[in-house]
């Protein structure tokens, strides 16, 4: 018999130490550039450091560069729940995103990887840790390790780049989250001029390691005790998932980034990604997912959006899909004085069975000190379900401040 799985945190020693090398490493190279005279492409001895968006370490001849950047937001979030006709008020002090980044290319520019651990909400967790390879500029890349599967804007647009303080309710219901795989694509965060596609297949077990091993039950009690397992994020048996996107890019607008901080003419994205859940190990438990998404900015003026639809196995076959869930979010803000912007979003989600409907308005303030690198952020919302018995509305209150550097 299999235990239970559980989430489990992963290595932070490794983490840690991984962190601290780079960040020494990076430190002394700053020092060495400050006490000497400015590095010159002639010394083969000398490195150049300096901040682009991060700290960085770039050798005499190029053929390698270390980059780190770090971030942390600091939240204060209060609700009030409706229970049975009650309210039941709760609220706390969190950290919902700290994270330490380090990236770069070795040996050649075409060859880059990017690490990126996480220090929130009381554990330490690997995000993100690839390798990337450029085979043709602008048109094809090869990427293998864990990182984020390419479906939906809202996901694929980093949690420090937002005009509220966090993602829509669609984002928790129609998420693809981070897995380990391999993909091609030609730079799916809008760096194309012109379009953008990504193709990945993943192990389909997610990021997050979990326990599994044998476990031998008492009879009489039936109590089990685990007499063999690890954690891990490795399947046994391959369930693959495989996630696909396309999309155009009008005007070179930066579609992962909200809030038009940029300001201009009009610039426009529009994006489609499909993620399909094969029962590759005949557990039955199968799903497809798809969505459209935009993005539009126009002198200080943005809206995002994106509509969803997905399906889970309800047979012995991965062809007996039946109907999960349709949703859509849609939201707009607007940029004053390149510091200030008020926003609202809508967000809508239909359920089969007996779930009932959701929806939540949200209205959200935002002050941008330098961009989103530096900014404190406030919205509230009302989320309701359409219950037969009667509607339940639930209110929720949260402020952060944000630094990334």
């Amino acid at each position: 018999m299999h235990a239970p799985r559980k989430k489990q945190s992963t290595g932070p020693a490794l983490v840690v130490v991984v962190g601290l090398s780079a960040m020494a490493l990076l430190g002394h190279a700053a020092r060495a550039s400050a006490e000497g005279s400015e590095p010159t492409r002639d010394d083969a001895s000398a490195a150049l450091t300096g901040y682009d968006k991060g700290f960085f370490l770039l050798s005499h001849d190029g053929r390698f560069l270390l980059r780190s950047q770090a971030a942390i937001q600091a939240r204060f979030e209060i609700e009030s729940l409706d229970s049975a006709g009650d309210r039941d008020a709760q609220a706390a002090f969190l950290i919902p995103r700290g994270r330490l980044l380090f990236g770069g290319h070795a040996f050649m520019p075409a060859l880059t990887w990017q690490f990126q651990a996480a220090f929130d909400r009381g554990s330490v967790a690997l995000k993100d840790l690839y390798l990337d390879y450029t085979v043709v500029p602008g048109w094809l890349r090869l990427r293998g390790g864990q990182w984020k599967r390419p479906f939906s804007r809202q996901f694929l647009n980093s949690g420090l780049r937002q005009e509220f303080v966090d993602r829509a309710m669609t984002h928790a219901f129609f998420g693809a989250g981070r897995d380990i795989g391999f993909g091609v694509h030609n730079g799916n965060t809008g760096h194309s001029p012109y379009f953008e596609y990504a193709l990945a297949v993943f192990n389909g077990t997610g990021d997050v390691p979990q326990l599994g091993g044998d476990v031998v039950v008492d009879p009489s009690t039936g109590r089990g005790e685990i007499t063999s397992g690890k954690f891990g994020n490795v399947p046994g048996v391959l369930h693959p998932v495989v996630v696909m996107r396309v999309g155009y890019i009008h005007a070179g607008i930066d579609g992962y980034s909200e809030a038009d901080l940029e300001g201009g003419p009009l610039r426009f994205a529009v994006g489609s990604s499909g993620l399909f859940n094969f029962d590759a190990d005949g557990d039955d438990v199968s799903g497809i997912q798809g969505e459209v998404d935009y993005a539009l900015k126009l002198h200080g003026f943005s809206t995002t959006g994106a509509v969803y639809v997905s399906a889970a196995q309800s047979g012995p076959a991965f062809g007996d899909q039946a109907f999960r869930g349709l949703g859509f979010h849609l939201q707009a803000g607007y940029v004053i004085a390149e510091r200030f912007q008020p926003a609202a979003r809508y967000a809508f989600i239909a359920r089969t069975g007996p779930d009932d409907d959701l929806q939540e308005i949200t209205l959200g303030f935002s002050v941008y000190f330098f961009g989103h690198d530096v900014k404190w952020q406030t919205d509230g919302a009302l989320s309701s379900t359409g219950d037969p018995k009667g509607d339940r509305s639930d209110y929720r209150l949260r402020t952060q401040a944000q630094l990334a550097f």
